[in-house]
């Protein structure tokens, strides 16, 4: 019999992935303390989540429901709306569209200018290319009639800053909070219906927990729910997340502190499906909520709403006495003319009678007159009126302010005098926008770290122009060069400088909606320009200008000051005459060169002329006198030797 080896084979289980780990992770997270957080939201917002919802259907136009609509039905009064809330938000909303507002970016520090003006065309273009001002209105909308505008700023793979909308009925939030900007909330987050497959194709790792999410009973889901219940998030706030028919299941995503910093989770009823730090941080280095929440109106009882709230009451007595007055004219009440001679006709049929168009008054009656009801009806809906008209802008002053010749600063005054009533409320709409740029801000400086082109609005408003940030330049020149290159000079140790880096700029950022004087710079300008004309005379409107430009707070100083020095660009026709006319020029240059060279060359020949004529002249005298010392020199020795003298 032949021996046969049994060889022990030892099979290893693959390393985890740290995908799977994370799952593992979070699996033993119990997702208890975030549940609770949702139903604190849910039982502390009773109130104002109803007051929204019936705002909500009042500015729908619908606005006869319930019991009120079953007491008109049975008193056969007939269903009037007269609706004047939707008019009044139309108009706030109206108002918000066409102040279109631009960020502004102002200088921490006196050399801070330049960035300043950088760092205002990189929010314009963010805000552009998100469409905000179309986002900022539609959040308008639910800040007046539900009473938040909440959007979610967050970053895309390539850093991009991403705006998105959310509605109201999607919020929830710390119901202690008592601040309009919600800036001592504990959590903040948003919950949606999701369906299971888009879940599972989301998080592949969960399938089997999402799956068995319909089949447990450990927390309340069920067929209880009902086949007939509203599609609405706020309905799945309590015990039943899940929709066993729809297969969906209600997913939260939800910033909270801990620790004093932001953390962010996304769970279900069965466990979490992400949990992490914050990804986004402030200028300071501190974690932000990605949320950005702002409230209109906020009640002793921590109760948040809407300026609509303020509006139900005075439409529904108006809705009434227009029901009632309405009423009242198509039907008449009939009194016993003389109660001692008793009608022949009993009441029921005279009542029928009397409310035909064609009908006889049987004799012995007549119609009760109505004319003091109907005038005490028209004041008080002239009154309820007058109560909603006050809500919105003032039409007649808003009427003014727009046919108006005067300058834009005497519009402005009347646009804010016919806005009063809602200062308040559109002032915390700003508060907003301010954050929301300045989370967009942190954004971009976190984010945004490569090389980036934004596409700014040129001088003729028509050709575009082209902004760069991030631009890496060349260490000893401070010239631009190739991003690859520069990505070579950083793995090789270098240190490569950026031109208009985000990450370093030092700058506040504030919304522009008036003509501001947010520092003191511009209060001091405003005082002395009164003084520039008299500036122009001293030193010439050029320098003058100069000097202006340098003491405002103008943005683009740059710019202007680059668009003064340079020339003005030239058409081809003009670009050909002007090269002609440069060659005639540098012609007739050379033709006096070369002319001043001959005469200079001809002074020269002159000169050297003169010199060979005057010594010349100096030889000749020379000659004469060595003669005449030589005829002195031999009379003399014909004296001393007594020979005769020649005379000659």
């Amino acid at each position: 019999m032949t021996d046969v080896a049994v060889l022990d084979w030892e099979v290893t289980a693959p390393e985890p992935t740290p995908e799977e780990l994370e799952v593992e992770r979070l699996r033993l997270i119990d997702p208890m303390p975030m549940r609770k957080m949702v139903d604190d939201f849910r039982d502390g917002t009773v109130e104002s989540r109803a007051v929204a919802e019936k705002g909500r259907r009042y500015y729908d136009n619908d606005q006869i429901f319930g019991e009120t609509e079953i007491a008109w039905k049975r008193s056969k009064q007939p269903k009037v709306i007269r609706n004047e809330i939707a008019p009044a938000v139309n108009g706030m909303l109206g108002v918000i569209q066409q102040a279109k507002v631009d960020p502004r970016a102002w200088p921490r520090n006196p050399d801070n200018e330049d960035q300043a003006d950088v760092a205002s065309k990189a929010l314009r273009f963010v805000a552009d290319s998100q469409k905000w001002h179309k986002k900022k209105v539609d959040a308008a909308e639910t800040f007046l009639i539900e009473g938040i505008a909440a959007v979610a700023i967050e970053a895309s793979e390539n850093g991009d800053p991403i705006i998105t909308q959310l509605p109201y009925d999607e919020l929830i939030y710390d119901p202690h909070s008592r601040r309009a900007d919600f800036s001592d909330a504990a959590y903040k987050g948003i919950g949606k219906w999701m369906y299971e497959g888009d879940l599972m194709r989301r998080y592949p790792l969960m399938r089997e927990d999402l799956s068995s999410a319909f089949t447990s009973s450990s927390w309340g889901g069920g067929a209880e729910m009902g086949l007939d219940r509203p599609d609405k998030p706020e309905n799945a706030l309590g015990t039943n997340w899940l929709d066993p028919k729809r297969r969906r299941i209600f997913v939260v995503e939800l910033y909270y502190l801990e620790d004093g910093e932001w953390i962010r989770c996304v769970f279900y009823v069965g466990g979490l499906l992400e949990q992490g730090p914050s990804p986004y941080k402030d200028d300071q280095g501190k974690s932000l909520c990605a949320f950005v929440f702002q409230s209109c109106l906020i009640t002793r009882d921590n109760q948040r709403n809407g300026l609509v709230k303020a509006m139900l009451s005075p439409q529904d007595e108006l809705n009434a006495y227009g029901s009632r007055a309405l009423h009242l004219a198509r039907s008449r009440q009939l009194k016993v003319s003389n109660p001692e001679y008793p009608p022949e006709v009993d009441s029921k049929t005279a009542s029928q009678e009397a409310a035909k168009p064609d009908g006889v008054i049987p004799t012995g009656y007549e119609p009760v007159q109505t004319v003091d009801l109907m005038q005490g009806m028209q004041i008080m809906m002239a009154e309820a009126r007058q109560a909603l008209v006050r809500q919105a802008p003032t039409p007649a002053v808003l009427a003014d302010a727009s046919a108006s010749n005067q300058s834009g600063r005497s519009r402005l005054v009347l646009q804010q005098a016919g806005m009063t009533e809602i200062a308040r409320a559109l002032g915390r709409l700003e508060d907003f926008e301010n954050e929301v740029y300045r989370t967009i801000w942190s954004v971009l400086k976190q984010f945004k770290t490569e090389p980036w082109w934004i596409r700014i609005t040129g001088d003729d408003s028509k050709k575009p122009e082209f902004q760069g940030l991030n631009q890496p330049v060349d260490p000893q020149s401070g010239e631009p060069i190739d991003p690859r290159m520069a990505q070579m000079m950083e793995e090789r140790g270098m240190k490569v400088p950026k031109k208009n880096e985000l990450a370093t700029m030092d700058v506040d950022i504030e919304v522009e909606t008036v003509p501001d004087t947010a520092n003191l710079q511009a209060e001091q300008f405003e005082a002395l320009s009164p003084m520039f004309p008299l500036l122009a005379e001293a030193v010439g409107p050029k320098k003058a200008f100069e000097i202006g430009v340098a003491l405002s707070s103008v943005p683009e100083k740059a710019r202007i000051k680059d668009m003064m020095e340079r020339e003005d660009e030239l058409t081809p026709e003009q670009q050909q005459a002007a090269q002609q006319q440069q060659q005639m020029q540098e012609q007739m240059q050379q033709m006096m060169i070369a002319l001043q060279q001959a005469q200079a060359e001809a002074a020269i020949a002159k000169d050297q002329s003169t010199a060979a004529l005057n010594m010349a002249k100096a030889q000749e005298t020379a000659a004469k006198a060595r003669d005449v010392e030589a005829n002195t020199v031999l009379k003399a020795a014909q004296f001393v030797e007594g020979q005769p003298i020649d005379a000659s």
